[in-house]
């Protein structure tokens, strides 16, 4: 006999950590908010991180599921999509052309995170690709614009917004893009810049 459910889900401790994600990227766009664009970087980085391990953990113990792939990709859409692009716009590029170019990528980054759901990706001669440019590049940069804001002041929009107009052409391109699989680099990467981030919110740099 079917026992009656309660809730409409039932949630692995794997999708709890998706939903870590989505807690740590909500805090970071509560930060931006508030002008602490270091500190909210800082909660992005985390956000990625705490991503980047949900499905890599699934798969190692066998708890991948349809719902967890649904689960992820809407998390996704608020941690490389909605929080960079919020910490660019109280980063200064609130001019109407700077909020063109941010809703292009936004628009670009749903229909590229669309797409993966339908193929996921790519195995061709002995590799692995993703067909179009990931969503998680936007946290590079975000983690690249910010100092050089820092450098060059409202100047700097005229040499990010070309980039980040390149980034939504081909995060909707035919082009295929190697997964990346090193994880123990990109972990002491992640690792680096965050804890460098944190230092610049501590001695005070909250925004360029």
């Amino acid at each position: 006999m079917n026992q009656k459910r309660y809730f409409i889900v039932s949630p692995t401790w794997v999708d709890f950590l998706t939903l870590g994600s989505l807690w740590l990227a909500c805090l970071g766009l509560f930060l931006a908010y508030y002008a602490h664009l270091s500190l909210a970087i800082v909660f992005m980085l985390m956000a990625m991180f705490v991503d980047m391990f949900d499905g890599l953990l699934a798969r190692r113990l066998k708890l991948e599921s349809e719902f967890g792939k649904q689960l992820d990709s809407f998390c996704d859409v608020f941690t490389y999509l909605v929080l960079p692009l919020y910490i660019l716009f109280q980063m200064g590029m609130n001019d109407l052309l700077s909020l063109t170019i941010l809703f292009i990528y936004l628009v670009c980054g749903l229909l590229r995170l669309s797409k993966f759901n339908l193929v996921g990706v790519i195995e061709a001669e002995g590799s692995v690709y993703h067909l179009g440019l990931q969503v998680i590049w936007s946290h590079l940069f975000v983690v690249l614009a910010f100092p050089i804001w820092l450098w060059l002041d409202e100047t700097a929009r005229y040499i990010l917004i070309p980039i980040l107009l390149l980034m939504s052409i081909f995060m909707i391109s035919n082009l295929r893009f190697p997964k990346p699989t090193r994880y123990l680099l990109q972990t002491f990467i992640i690792l680096f810049v965050t804890i460098f981030y944190f230092y610049l919110h501590l001695i005070g740099v909250y925004t360029p």
